[in-house]
């Protein structure tokens, strides 16, 4: 397809007349927290002089058809602004990039380049999520399978008001007024050839503090309802609660509710839904059952257990076995399949246990590419064919036996 039909015509921005979800709409009077947490991470410009100097950046990166056609890259900023997602300054602090990246629907995800505008932040607060040690250390009785709901904010960074003192940090390529189609800002009127800037309005992806701003309002919006919150949400680096009746986490954009008693994650999944729309986040219909996939695993439908999602499964595993059908490698390329080895192994450490002498081709071979080692081979197949045995039984009793 031709990449300018991919830019008008692929939704990866909310629809037109949208706006972003100020933090005050999404917050009440607890918005003040994370703006001026926001704020206290911008650094002094003597001090982001010294990290531009010191680094290799010398601008962001931008789509080429964008950077090259004015006429589309005008289009293209109007239908931003039609969306909500970005506003006009006469001038702005520090630039970014854009580019699109295709996601798993089919659809493509406007991703911002903001290595540079990232210099101007210190390092953003931690953010605990579950990964696959959070699902497989969940622990029940046998009183049956995993009921499972879950509900994921739509366009979720791009919902998000970008708190307005950063705004001026996030600007792209300027355009004169007349090919905006903008007459005035503040106020005060423009001439048609006047330079404009456009600024993020919405918060944008690609900004290191995003994950964390958007964790934390989703957080913050679900410990507002009865019946959920912190003492029955489950994280990596904790004790998962006891489903009674319910536990919950949230991934950035995801909701998610897990029990044993039919309907309760549905009603939690039901009211996150309502909570979130209310306080101007559009979300994606309720789904729930009896089992089901989410963030790469598989909760099965007839036994409360936990396994790799089997497209997840069946694509590692065809992978590896082209990688030694091939016969060579890079210790790069094999470092990325191990890291998709590693994720499954989240879910049962022991797994991994098949791993030694490819870590010591990664490091020695990281760069070129050659011939697999005997032993590396041997270790793939392994894993290979133990990604079928990865599960985790749930409702497993625990062993007085120690063996080491």
């Amino acid at each position: 397809m031709d990449s300018r039909v991919l830019w008008r015509s692929c939704r990866w921005i909310p629809i037109s007349g949208s706006q972003p979800a100020s933090l005050e709409k999404i917050l009440g009077d607890g918005a003040s927290f994370p703006c001026e947490l926001l704020n206290s991470k911008v650094l002094p410009p003597a001090v982001v002089d010294r990290l531009k100097a010191d680094s290799s950046l010398k601008s962001p990166y931008f789509d080429p058809l964008l950077k090259n056609s004015r006429r589309t890259y005008a289009d293209f900023i109007r239908k931003m602004f039609d969306s909500g997602v970005i506003e006009f300054r006469r001038q702005c602090r520090e630039q970014v990039g854009l580019f699109c990246v295709w996601k798993k629907s089919g659809r493509q995800r406007l991703v911002v380049d903001g290595w540079l505008t990232n210099l101007w932040f210190s390092d953003p607060e931690p953010v605990s999520l579950a990964t696959g040690t959070s699902f497989g250390s969940i622990e029940v009785d046998d009183h049956g399978p995993i009921e499972l709901a879950g509900v994921d904010i739509s366009d979720a960074f791009y919902n998000i008001e970008l708190p307005e003192v950063l705004r001026d940090l996030f600007g792209l390529l300027p355009l004169k007024a007349i090919e905006a189609g903008v007459g005035e800002i503040d106020g005060i009127p423009l001439k048609d050839n006047e330079k404009v800037f456009p600024v993020f309005k919405a918060v944008p992806m690609g900004w290191t503090h995003a994950l964390w701003l958007r964790q934390y309002l989703h957080e913050a919006v679900v410990n507002d309802i009865a019946g959920l919150g912190h003492s029955n949400r489950f994280v990596d680096g904790k004790v998962p609660p006891t489903l009674a009746p319910l536990i919950h986490t949230e991934y950035v954009d995801n909701f998610i509710a897990i029990s044993q008693t039919s309907g309760e994650a549905r009603q939690a999944a039901e009211a996150v839904s309502v909570e979130l729309q209310r306080r101007g986040l559009p979300v994606h219909e309720v789904e729930a059952g009896m089992g089901g996939e989410t963030l790469g695993w598989k909760f099965e439908e007839d036994r409360p257990s936990v396994v790799v999602t089997p497209k997840r499964l069946w694509k590692l595993k065809m992978a590896t076995e082209e990688l030694l059908k091939r016969g060579r490698a890079s210790g790069r390329l094999v470092e990325i399949i191990v890291g998709h080895f590693a994720f499954v192994g989240l879910l049962c450490r022991e797994f991994l246990s098949v791993f030694q002498a490819t870590y010591s081709f990664i490091r020695k071979q990281y760069h070129e590419e050659t011939v697999l080692w005997e032993q590396v081979r041997r270790e793939l197949l392994w894993a290979s064919a133990l990604l079928l045995l990865v599960r985790r039984d749930l409702d497993s009793h625990w062993s007085d036996t120690v063996f080491a």
